[in-house]
């Protein structure tokens, strides 16, 4: 089971109205005086957790903590994983009976600097060999966010990032670590 849920951050006060997010007028009034993006979505990504626990799965009894790794994992409630990601004005927050791991991202230039330190040989050479800017940037982010979600699923952050870490795209996503396939996990893209 996968469930994910996503939140546009322009559309906060639209939740609130909902019931969606829960929120008194101050506290909606302080989120949306907050500045910085990652604040403001950290804060929005706990609140889907806790709307996802007492509106989906009603769970009243449950706390959120950090394992050894520094990932967010529920405390009290066994076989029930999530993980957030956001970027721009969306929050996401998927959840799943086992280890999860998200990562969404705006397409922007390809940081080709980026591509040639931390992707895979191959995975370089194949950007590099795409003329079509919006096809490379794409193929960019894909890449990156299948890395992403791998690490963020072993619970490792993005600090471990390596060129050991390699996807093939084709019919369906194969991921490799030192040549290695990854085993019992599959990739996606929403």
């Amino acid at each position: 089971m996968i469930e994910v849920y996503a939140i546009n951050l322009r559309k906060i006060k639209e939740y609130v109205d909902s019931k969606i997010i829960q929120l008194s007028n101050e506290r909606l009034q302080q989120i949306n005086s907050l500045h910085h993006g990652k604040k403001k979505g950290s804060f929005i990504a706990e609140q889907i957790v806790h709307f996802y626990m007492k509106s989906i799965r009603k769970i009243d009894k449950y706390s959120i903590g950090i394992d050894n790794n520094g990932k967010p994992k529920l405390l009290n409630v066994p076989n029930l994983y999530f993980n957030i990601s956001h970027s721009g004005d969306w929050v996401f927050c998927a959840f799943s009976d086992f280890e999860i791991g998200i990562d969404v991202e705006r397409i922007e230039d390809a940081k080709m600097n980026i591509a040639k330190k931390y992707y895979n040989k191959l995975e370089y050479e194949k950007l590099n060999c795409i003329d079509n800017v919006i096809e490379r940037n794409e193929l960019f982010y894909l890449l990156w966010t299948l890395k992403e979600s791998y690490l963020k699923n072993m619970g490792m952050s993005i600090g471990m990032l390596s060129p050991k870490i390699r996807f093939e795209i084709g019919n369906k996503i194969n991921g490799y670590v030192s040549e290695k396939k990854i085993d019992k996990l599959f990739f996606s893209e929403i």
